[in-house]
């Protein structure tokens, strides 16, 4: 599954790219959260980290469509003006969450069960693609997740999904003028 890195920069660039361009996209508190929303997915690590075994929920239902409507209807009571109304705050949370879907279906996955559950409660089967754009990034052991092998993950999420980023910082600014 994709690393905290990469899912941050996918959630950055949506809130440039999705927030309104009659509003200043300036809100520093509106880009943390959108940020920060695209992965909120991963949030199950926190069950399973307070029983030592860190990807013990990791890949359930958090990782589903149902799940991504469901965040995006909650998120969009807060008042983040520059993603306008309450109807298309929902759409961007939803959007945000499932961009988390999408990035880990394209990461390699290294343990079973291979790929999420991203049809629950429809279907209970687990989906990835046929390929893989991201290195896999293990999670299981705190040594684990500081390992060069994670880093390297990182890196390239970080080369991939950086360009991005600054086409989106890029679009904004002309949007300005």
């Amino acid at each position: 599954m994709a690393t905290p890195i990469g899912h941050c920069l996918v959630g950055a660039t949506l809130y440039l790219a999705l927030s309104r361009a009659d509003r200043p996209a300036t809100d520093w508190k509106s880009a943390v959260v959108c940020t920060l929303s695209a992965g909120a997915a991963d949030l199950d690590f926190l069950a399973g980290a307070a029983l030592g075994e860190w990807s013990r929920f990791h890949q359930g239902v958090s990782h589903s469509l149902v799940v991504a409507l469901a965040f995006g209807l909650v998120m969009a009571c807060l008042p983040v003006k520059s993603l306008g109304s309450w109807m298309r705050r929902a759409g961007v949370f939803s959007t945000l969450y499932v961009s988390h879907l999408v990035l880990d279906v394209l990461t390699a996955d290294a343990r079973p069960p291979y790929g999420i559950p991203i049809l629950w409660p429809l279907w209970t089967g687990h989906v990835r693609a046929p390929f893989s754009l991201f290195p896999t990034v293990r999670r299981e052991t705190l040594a684990l997740i500081l390992s060069p092998a994670n880093w390297i993950g990182a890196g390239v999420e970080l080369l991939i999904l950086g360009l991005p980023l600054v086409g989106a910082v890029l679009y904004r600014r002309s949007r300005r003028r």
